[in-house]
This record gives structure tokens, C-alpha cells and sequence, in this order.
């Protein structure tokens, strides 16, 4: 429900995408738990800011179009200390966004 669930989730690695090596199987799309792929014509293409950086996706691609990357070290967020300081962060932001709405 989060709109970039990719800025609140903790890893280290986000999904790559390669046009060149994708069939356009979909067996992807079943596997994205996080929505964050989609299919167009004969391919597919990622959403990184929806990408959570699990894998699923790579784990199953059969040519390989998918991979892990780590993500630059200016992107990696902080672990928060606890679960209540995780939960807060997201009701903040949520919040906010909520509030600016027309």
C-alpha cells in the first residue's frame, strides 16, 4: 500500500532489468510479490522505486534478463532500532502524503 515501497524497505539490492536477454515470458510477473513489474508488448519492464530487492524475480528468470545489484552506498537507508521506530517512519510518511491531497 505503500506508494515507493522501495524508500522504507531495508536491502541492499534492487532488481536490474535487461531488455536485450527478456523473451517476455512473464514468469516474472508471477513471482513479484511487490507488483513492480509489468509486461508491455513482448517484454517486461521493472519499477525500481516498487522494487523491494528480494530476488524472487531473479531466482526464476530462464534467460537471466533479471538480476540482483547492490544498491550505491548513497542509497542504502538506515536500520531503524526497532519495529516501533519502522512502524512510526511509515505512519509519518503516510501521513504527510495524506495531507497534501486535494
Amino acid at each position: 500500500m505503500y506508494p515507493k515501497p522501495a524508500e522504507i524497505v531495508v536491502s541492499s539490492f534492487v532488481a536490474e532489468h535487461d531488455p536485450e536477454t527478456c523473451v517476455g515470458c512473464g514468469v516474472c510477473l508471477d513471482r513479484c510479490q511487490m507488483q513492480a513489474i509489468t509486461k508491455g508488448d513482448d517484454k517486461v519492464s521493472l519499477n525500481a522505486d516498487l522494487c523491494i530487492g528480494c530476488g524472487l524475480c531473479v531466482s526464476t528468470c530462464p534467460t537471466g534478463a533479471l538480476s540482483l545489484v547492490r544498491k550505491p552506498e548513497s542509497a542504502l537507508k538506515e536500520i531503524p532500532a526497532t519495529l516501533h521506530d519502522a512502524w512510526y517512519k511509515i505512519t509519518e510518511d503516510m501521513s504527510q502524503k495524506w495531507s497534501t491531497r486535494p
